[in-house]
């Protein structure tokens, strides 16, 4: 399921800003130390207020902790947040300077409450990432469980300027570069967003 949501992600993005500008969002599931296994259940596409471009993708915070918790608690705590996930459209599928620094810099603040995260790359070469889009092959893909280092910095290097001016808000179908324009929600974020009113309306009626 989590494969076909960040494919059908990829695509749209593709479709709305472009095939150069990356996407992602994020993973929730379970990493089990018990049995040496992570699962992955959910994987979701940008909040509004990230921002996307051909250089760089910035993950949002807007709706993310009413979304993770509708997911943990429909799971009985079980789906939590495991990492994230993002796109290196037309390119290899390898983590920059950029992608390693955010990382760390998502953890140093959780502390011992979530002192490691998957960090996903899906990409590849032109032929490869077509094959992806239209006819959902699998890319190349960068999967890696990265622990909290408390000697890195947590400082990403220097988001190129290009990012500032070219990037696309994240969680919405139609806009203006620049941010500017009409914006319409996201299928994904209206639907949990639904779900999370129609549980609290059952929870209030208890």
């Amino acid at each position: 399921v989590a494969i076909r949501e960040m494919r059908a992600e990829s695509a749209r993005g593709a479709r709305v800003r472009g095939r150069c500008v990356e996407t992602g969002g994020m993973l929730l599931g379970e990493i089990d130390d018990a049995c040496r296994c992570i699962w992955i259940d959910v994987a979701t596409g940008p909040p509004p207020d990230s921002r996307l471009s051909a250089w760089h993708f910035d993950h949002g915070t807007d709706g993310v902790q009413d979304l993770v918790d509708h997911y943990r608690d429909r799971s009985r705590q079980v789906t939590a947040f495991a990492g994230l996930w993002h796109t290196h459209p037309d390119h290899a599928a390898r983590p920059s300077p950029t992608d390693t620094a955010g990382m760390q810099q998502l953890l140093a603040p959780a502390g011992l409450a979530a002192p490691r995260a998957i960090m996903i790359i899906l990409g590849g070469r032109a032929q490869a990432w077509s094959a992806w889009l239209h006819d959902g092959r699998l890319p190349d893909l960068y999967v890696r469980l990265v622990e909290h280092d408390a000697a890195s910095s947590g400082r990403p290097p220097t988001v190129p300027a290009e990012h500032s001016r070219e990037a696309w808000p994240g969680g919405f179908a139609i806009h203006a570069r620049g941010g500017n324009g009409r914006l319409i929600p996201r299928p994904w974020t209206a639907r949990a967003r639904a779900l999370i009113r129609r549980r609290r309306r059952k929870q209030a009626l208890r």
